[in-house]
């Protein structure tokens, strides 16, 4: 169990560092840049290359359901309208609709309804924090739709991941592009990633820089 859930938050925070980096456009994400790399593997999909950070993630960390993750944040960079059906990769919808608040068009996301019963209401929790930053953004009974933010926040912006360790982090890592946020309850972090903010203050980088 303990390494079910190392696996599951470290493909967690994994994912959610890839969609920044896709945002700030930093192709490839590599080890040296202190980020995880996603890297193909026969047998699993697509696996973390641990590479000069073995003191982030556990060995064998698979990304299984999250394996179509990358894919997901290529058609991001597109021009057309994205529309994702994720009844198969529930724990996708966080990282992606963070995403998308970057992307080039409005996003809709689908097919997450048991989402709502997971550690929150995790399609209510997004829509109400991430409207906070000035995103424009529909609730649906089974996703979101959800528009490109049309300008960042200048001033000091209070998110609650509503006891969920997973809208927590992925807070954290948005907090990375808008360093306005200050994610609340912090702590809840400890259920699967104890060392989270330790782990992404070694990932903060120089201002500006990100």
């Amino acid at each position: 169990m303990l390494r079910s859930t190392l696996m599951a938050s470290a493909a967690a925070i994994a994912c959610a560092l890839a969609a920044f980096a896709a945002i700030e456009g930093s192709t490839p994400v590599t080890a040296a840049e202190g980020i995880p790399n996603f890297a193909p593997d026969n047998e699993t999909g697509w696996v973390l290359d641990r590479s000069n950070h073995d003191d982030l993630l556990p060995t064998g960390t698979s990304l299984q359901g999250d394996a179509v993750f990358p894919r997901l944040l290529e058609e991001l960079a597109t021009h057309e309208g994205h529309r994702f059906d994720l009844r198969d990769a529930p724990d996708l919808i966080a990282p992606l609709a963070a995403a998308a608040l970057f992307a080039t068009a409005p996003t809709t996301i689908s097919g997450v309804q048991h989402a709502r019963t997971k550690e929150s209401d995790r399609i209510s929790a997004l829509a109400g924090e991430l409207r906070k930053l000035g995103a424009a953004i529909d609730e649906a009974d089974d996703g979101l739709r959800i528009e490109p933010l049309p300008a960042l926040p200048h001033h000091a912006v209070e998110l609650d991941p509503h006891r969920d360790h997973r809208l927590a982090m992925l807070f954290g890592v948005l907090s990375l592009r808008i360093p306005q946020i200050e994610v609340l309850d912090p702590g809840c972090v400890t259920k699967s990633f104890p060392d989270f903010w330790g782990t992404l203050d070694r990932l903060r980088a120089p201002e500006g820089s990100f």
